[in-house]
């Protein structure tokens, strides 16, 4: 349990009975183990959100030098915003649910995690704003990304 939510579950074969003290804490260990690296997870993932916040609120507002900075920033994340980028703006007071924030960043993070550039999501003046990297055919990806983006989001309930 982690913010008194389940994390994971651990499946054995066979009985509880069966185990001796060693293997009851040995699984013990593993449980304690897995527990920490999902608060660890979870912790990184607050963390990035914030950051990619604070990223797009300086890209929104400033002017000038100012804005050189965060450009700066975002690519030191993986970002690159010398490219093209459509922006996807959501429902005003989203940002403060943490759990559709979880959601959110994987629904649009997770189709372009491990390909460069990435999208770059956080929240601004409460609303969640994504910036889409565009590909070669820029209506097309954007067409793309919305479709990716509305089928994820009928999976997830």
């Amino acid at each position: 349990m982690i913010k008194k939510e389940v994390g994971a579950w651990i499946w054995l074969t066979g009985s509880l009975a069966e185990l001796s003290p060693l293997d009851r804490r040995t699984i013990e260990h593993a449980a304690t183990v897995m527990a920490l690296e999902l608060l660890r997870a979870g912790s990184v993932a607050e963390t990035a959100w914030k950051q990619s916040g604070e990223i797009l609120s300086g890209l929104l507002t400033a002017r000038g030098p100012a804005s050189l900075s965060f450009i700066g920033q975002a690519e030191g994340t993986g970002h690159d915003l010398s490219l093209l980028h459509t922006v996807i703006v959501t429902g005003r007071g989203w940002g403060q649910n943490a759990g559709l924030q979880h959601r959110l960043t994987r629904t649009v993070g997770l189709p372009n995690r491990e390909s460069r550039p990435r999208s770059l999501i956080g929240v601004h003046q409460d609303y969640v704003v994504t910036l889409w990297p565009l590909g070669r055919e820029p209506l097309e990806s954007a067409r793309h990304a919305h479709e990716d983006i509305r089928r994820r989001r009928a999976q997830s309930g």
